[in-house]
């Protein structure tokens, strides 16, 4: 109660009271619990962030002295509270999930990558180099889903770990790769979490579909008559997946003929004759 009257009370513009009251904090916040420490680190933070952006000379102090406090309540020496803690307190406050004065930026930017070996340790090894097989896959199926919209990975709701570039990257390869095989349909349900009782459009289902059909279309242009067996079952395959999707209105069949016009025009007008035709 005491600490939250004095983080009230802050103001930045006074330089004694706001000299007196960190130093306040400094002294008894090594007596309270983790539970305290974090509210008073989100507080402290939040306060910070109204400060100005642009510090007066004579203000410099002011701001180090709260970035000495906050470097304080984050370091593992010091034991205040759990540095999960804190990185979830402070990522779930803030819109980007991180402090927003700039003051804080190289000090935050630090603590959480020291996380990554911890988010390394929580994903799925060696997911990136493997892919699902169908019909052994869907007992197992949750560490394949990914986002509808964004196609990365599914974390838990209350995962606010920072992975590495390539873990957190849009997984166009995989569901392509899902798309492409024999009787994948129930699988690639399954990696978009797709529901045939909801029947949710998916745009980026459409999107690669698009590709997929584009890029048979190259094949089917460029290889020789030995190839038509395999070229032929290409097809019939991705005809049937079209079927599938657009009959249980995953994908809409009017966008995908529009997609697939825009993406064949975009090409040089040699390829759309040949293509069209």
């Amino acid at each position: 109660f005491i600490f939250d009257l004095l983080i009230d009370r802050l103001n930045f513009s006074e330089t004694s009271s706001w000299m007196q009251t960190f130093n306040i904090l400094s002294n008894h916040i090594s007596k309270t619990d983790y539970r305290v420490c974090r509210e008073l680190l989100v507080r402290v933070l939040s306060k910070v962030s109204t400060c100005p952006l642009a510090i007066p000379r004579e203000k410099i102090s002011q701001i180090e002295t709260a970035k000495n406090f906050v470097s304080r309540m984050l370091s593992r020496e010091e034991g205040l509270l759990p540095g999960y803690s804190a990185y979830s307190a402070v990522a779930k406050r803030f819109p980007d999930g991180a402090p927003s004065h700039w003051i804080f930026e190289d000090m935050w930017e630090k603590f959480r990558n020291s996380f990554l070996l911890l988010a390394d340790l929580v994903s799925v090894p060696g997911r990136l180099s493997l892919r699902p097989i169908v019909g052994y896959s869907s007992s197992t199926g949750v560490i394949w889903k990914v986002d509808q919209n964004s196609l990365q990975f599914v974390r838990k709701p209350n995962n606010v770990l920072r992975f590495s570039k390539e873990e957190s990257q849009c997984q166009v390869g995989l569901l392509a790769h899902a798309i492409n095989q024999p009787s994948s349909r129930e699988l690639v349900c399954t990696i978009l979490s797709l529901s045939r009782q909801n029947r949710q459009r998916c745009i980026q289902l459409e999107d690669i579909l698009i590709q997929l059909i584009f890029d048979a279309a190259k094949r089917s242009e460029e290889e020789s008559s030995a190839s038509l067996p395999r070229i032929t079952f290409t097809w019939n395959h991705l005809c049937s997946q079209l079927v599938f999707f657009a009959l249980f209105q995953f994908a809409s069949l009017s966008n995908l003929i529009s997609g697939l016009t825009e993406k064949v025009e975009s090409q040089s007008p040699t390829s759309f004759a040949r293509i069209k035709s």
